[in-house]
């Protein structure tokens, strides 16, 4: 085989592709490579799964809905960490506590 064919089909093979860390493929890239239920499900248990009923509310739902309760979320993720802190920090001040929090929250990735 002649290298730089090989080196292309080590480039594009989407196998070889979704085992890389950094690479996201799009749900297009995932329908022409033939793996479109491949990476989305994979990772996750057979209970965590959305099922058509929750994908159904979801799209029957306004944005302003969505938004909120993705907001809603949000505020309840940022007071847990600050209960988690608090107990692994008692004897940290109120605004070192909040400097913490942010911090976390601004370096948070999904």
């Amino acid at each position: 085989m002649n290298i730089v064919l090989w080196i292309k089909s080590f480039l594009f093979d989407p196998q070889i592709l979704l085992k890389r860390q950094k690479f996201k493929p799009t749900r297009k890239f995932l329908k022409l490579a033939g793996l479109s239920g491949l990476y989305h499900n994979d990772s996750m248990l057979p209970d965590e799964q959305t099922s058509p009923e929750q994908i159904a509310a979801w799209r029957a739902m306004t944005g302003v809905r969505r938004w909120r309760l993705a907001e809603g979320l949000y505020w309840s993720a940022r007071k847990l960490k600050m209960a988690g802190l608090r107990a692994q920090h008692p004897d940290w001040p109120e605004h070192q506590l909040s400097d913490e929090l942010r911090r976390i929250f601004r370096h948070a990735r999904t």
